[in-house]
């Protein structure tokens, strides 16, 4: 008994690691879905329909989590067997080329084919204004007016002699407050 429960467990261990071993191997050109897996093929071009080998392809679905990424191969193409059938978001990327992305739907085994048409990166430029950040800020942390033109001819144009009223010399020290000069 002891010896088939052993034998058993190894068989299951071994077509486990099978089945894992054909995850991890990429698809091989051609491959279809089995069953009721979807495939999608993504052909990568340029604007003029060169292929683009080599562009980073990812395919997911955020709600499912799942997610696979790949290259375009010599002939601009990236494939992606065994998916199972949802909604994915495709996002291609590849260097001197603007990012795109489309969305797809695998519903059956009938592989589905997405054409995703890179436009050319355009150049970004980029503008950078400097200024003295002092002359901004306050740098006298108490409550104050500052007085300028405008708030000068607002001011009534009376001498201290049209109002009655004594000139005055007040000094910044504590010992005076203030001094008749009339």
């Amino acid at each position: 008994m002891r010896r088939i429960l052993i034998l058993s467990l190894g068989c299951f261990v071994a077509i486990a690691a099978m089945a894992w071993a054909a995850d991890a191997v990429p698809d091989p050109p051609g491959a279809q879905a089995t069953g009721n897996a979807g495939t999608v093929e993504v052909d990568v071009t340029d604007p003029t329909g060169a292929v683009i080998p080599g562009a980073a392809v990812t395919i997911e679905n955020r709600a499912a989590r799942f997610s696979r990424s790949g290259q375009t191969d010599a002939n601009g193409i990236a494939r992606f067997t065994n998916l199972p059938p949802n909604p994915y978001h495709i996002e291609v990327n590849a260097p001197g080329f603007q990012p795109q992305a489309q969305d797809v739907t695998a519903r059956t085994s009938v592989p589905v084919t997405v054409k995703a048409v890179l436009v050319l990166a355009q150049e970004k430029e980029t503008v950078e204004v400097h200024s003295g950040a002092s002359e901004l800020v306050e740098s006298v942390p108490t409550a104050h007016t500052d007085i300028d033109r405008e708030l000068f001819s607002k001011l009534p144009r009376q001498t201290p002699a049209e109002t009655g009223m004594p000139w005055r010399v007040f000094s910044p020290c504590s010992c005076n407050s203030g001094m008749d000069i009339s």
